[in-house]
């Protein structure tokens, strides 16, 4: 033992019975986590010491009794004590902590608790080097300090303006051809415009509102999902799919290099396509005010500096957390809730001590909901990308991207842990939104979170962590009224558009699924992580096949409504009267196009590796058979084996009719693809034999034996090829 640990063992003095009683099992516990890391090779034996003890101190006078134990054992005699030994608060130690450490401290804290902290942190790519995009490791390291990292000039401008394009033909298509690119006057509703020409003013402000009230009807075009906290967001209809395109270049650009791996699953989040709130029509020399809020001037929360004569307001929208309005609210909130099992080690309450009102296992009262670990901290690496220049509305109320630096991790779970929103039973699903009241975002402040306002070029990239307090901005409408004239309006004249993307993988996924896994089932945990893999996999297939849009979530398929009551889903609604609206699904007539990579991060064909040698089918030959449309001109991307039959294209799909006599009702119940490609399956409900038809030529036949009686099958299932059965 050298010299810098000579202090390693406490004076006896600590040991006297006067302090014995305050020591309890978490000192112990300290010295023996001292014990073990003085004689480890790790650069830095005190920093190291301090993360894995720090998570058990939850309180300031708990790291007063730990600093009277470092005190003891000399570690602010040694290299970088002197350091941590001046902190006087706990958090300030914690947030200190470097990632080396943090990791350490995981791996300690997390054998003896029902949760792991941090569970994407193994996975980050911490040798990455410098690529022509950004830094990974300046970005790792502020993901787990500050807990974001704005990286400029991902996309270029011709990307941005695809994207752009992308969402132009979506909103077009969705609304059924209602709303024009080219006239503005075709993007909002009436009852939500003013116009001004020639200082001539129609006020409309009573009418404003962004959602219809009670009882009146919903005459919206832009066709957004309905989120009154999301204005003119597109979580619904289609919206994950549509920028494919950027995922790919996400993949490439950032998450392969943030996680060191080309094998990554994405989720299939929506976009914002924020409509400017004044529109200058220079053709007829008219000016276009939406106000699309629920507010008007006289109840807005937000006022500027204004004299006897001038008054001027910022109209926003109200947020509501739990039905209550929160005034000073912009929107603020985390992505991830507290697990209850965090918040009982929080407050020194052992797991297994009773399964009642906290739910959790114990040995003698069965708990069959608890997981094999609960999941907290850096859990899920969101990204946004801005495809607009939001600094151009700066000055004049534009959207933008909000956050709390080192508002996660003990933060997170001090500020919200413990409440309805943010701390389930183990019965219900786990909270992947929770928002923020105005007392909350007061109390930041406490902690010493300042916030960070972030106004993005076109291309910039915003990565979050999931439990950072955080915020997409609205834009806000600026009046200036002067005495008795009528107001003047100011506010966003450019389109705010943002996609969004999360990224893992895909051994995060396996660990992830296996997390999920009901304590009960751990004995058999191979053949119910199987089950769960397989489920997923069959999930994510179903939401490509239906167009569905998920959360940030790439490991779970949690898929999003269409809130508003249209012409397409009135019959799901409760509606008194036919809807006005006429939006529509985007892929209404079959899945999106995709390419090899697009169908990798969607998770719905195997990565090389994952493919069983023994299929004799090319993992795309799979997928086309399960009706996964790939683009046209892949064919070059695809490595098919020459010797195999060449699988039908499946983006030149026909109708044919066929000329053989099918006279008669419920023949066929139900019909499927040969593996091979080559045939089709009828399969019989009155009819007594399957009937098969040649897609080559279009010749049908009738094969197997006979089969009695009526509506006998519904579909077929595949089966393994084999000499019995052939393709």
């Amino acid at each position: 033992m050298n010299s810098s640990r000579r202090y390693l063992f406490p004076s006896v003095r600590l040991w006297n019975r006067g302090t014995c009683h305050m020591l309890k099992i978490r000192t112990i516990r300290s010295f023996l986590a001292l014990l073990v890391i003085s004689s480890s090779s790790l650069p830095d034996p005190i920093l190291a010491f301090i993360c894995c003890t720090a998570w058990t101190y939850k309180t300031n006078n708990d790291w007063l009794l730990h600093r009277r134990m470092m005190d003891g054992a000399g570690v602010a005699d040694t290299s970088g004590g002197d350091t941590v030994f001046k902190k006087d608060e706990l958090l300030d130690v914690i947030l200190d902590v470097t990632t080396d450490v943090s990791s350490t401290s995981n791996t300690n804290s997390n054998m003896q608790t029902d949760f792991i902290s941090d569970p994407l942190l193994k996975y980050l790519n911490t040798s990455a080097q410098i690529n022509p995009y950004f830094d990974a490791q300046k970005a790792i390291i502020a993901l787990q300090t500050d807990g974001y990292y704005h990286i400029p000039s991902v996309l270029t401008k011709e990307e941005c303006m695809h994207g752009i394009e992308q969402m132009w033909d979506f909103v077009q298509d969705v609304s059924s051809g209602i709303v024009v690119r080219e006239d503005p006057t075709t993007w909002y509703s009436s009852n939500q415009l003013e116009t001004n020409r020639m200082n001539d003013v129609k006020n409309q402000e009573e009418k404003s509102q962004y959602n219809s009230s009670e009882g009146e009807e919903d005459t919206d075009p832009w066709p957004h999902t309905g989120y009154s906290s999301f204005p003119d967001m597109f979580q619904s209809l289609g919206a994950g799919f549509v920028l494919g395109n950027m995922r790919e270049l996400l993949s490439e650009r950032v998450f392969e290099p943030l996680f060191g791996t080309r094998e990554l699953i994405a989720s299939k989040e929506g976009f914002t396509f924020h409509r400017p709130l004044v529109v200058n029509n220079t053709n007829d020399e008219q000016q276009l005010v939406w106000n699309p809020y629920q507010t008007d001037s006289s109840q807005s929360n937000t006022v500027d500096g204004s004299s006897e004569n001038e008054h001027t307001t910022r109209i926003k929208p109200i947020f509501k957390v739990c039905g209550i309005p929160q005034p000073l609210s912009e929107g603020q909130h985390y992505d991830q809730g507290v697990p209850m099992s965090v918040m009982n080690h929080i407050n020194g309450k052992e797991n297994n001590n009773d399964s009642g009102s906290n739910g959790h296992y114990n040995k003698t009262k069965f708990n069959k909901h608890q997981k094999v670990k609960e999941l907290t901290g850096l859990c899920y690496i969101q990204a946004s990308v801005s495809f607009t220049d939001q600094t151009a509305d700066r000055d004049c109320g534009g959207g933008h991207f909000l956050c709390y630096p080192r508002s996660h991790s003990l933060v997170h779970q001090k500020l919200v842990g413990g409440t309805y929103r943010a701390s389930p039973s183990e019965a219900e699903k786990d909270r992947t939104w929770v928002p923020l009241t105005d007392e909350e975002i007061q109390k930041l402040k406490e902690f010493e979170c300042q916030e960070k306002r972030i106004y993005a070029n076109m291309g910039d990239v915003i990565l979050w962590r999931s439990d950072l307090v955080h915020a997409a901005v609205a834009p806000t409408l600026i009046t200036r009224r002067s005495g008795t004239q009528k107001p003047a309006y100011d506010g966003p004249k450019e389109f705010r558009a943002v996609g969004y993307c999360s990224m893992l993988p895909l051994d995060a996924i396996k660990d992830y699924a296996y997390y999920s896994l009901p304590r009960r089932k751990i004995k058999c945990s191979t053949s119910a992580l199987e089950t769960i893999q397989n489920e997923l996999l069959s999930k994510k297939l179903e939401a490509y096949r239906t167009g569905r849009t998920g959360d940030h979530r790439p490991d779970v398929e949690s898929w999003h409504d269409h809130r508003r009551v249209t012409t397409w889903n009135s019959s799901e609604k409760v509606s008194n009267t036919i809807p006005s609206l006429l939006q529509r699904p985007k892929f209404r007539l079959g899945p999106p196009e995709l390419t090899v990579r697009q169908a990798e991060l969607y998770g719905i064909i195997p990565y090389e590796s994952q493919c069983d040698s023994t299929v004799n089918l090319s993992r795309i030959e799979r997928a086309i058979i399960r009706g996964v449309r790939f683009a046209t001109g892949m064919e070059s991307e695809v490595n098919v084996d020459e010797s195999k039959t060449t699988p039908p294209d499946a983006c030149t799909a026909r109708l044919e009719y066929l000329t053989s006599n099918l006279v008669g009702q419920d023949k066929y119940l139900g019909g499927m693809a040969s593996p091979c490609g080559r045939f089709i399956y009828g399969v019989p409900g009155h009819a007594k034999r399957v009937i098969r038809v040649t897609v080559e030529t279009g010749d049908v036949d009738w094969i197997g034996r006979e089969y009695k009686g009526e509506f006998k099958w519904l579909r077929g299932v595949e089966i393994p090829e084999s000499d019995d059965h052939p393709a």
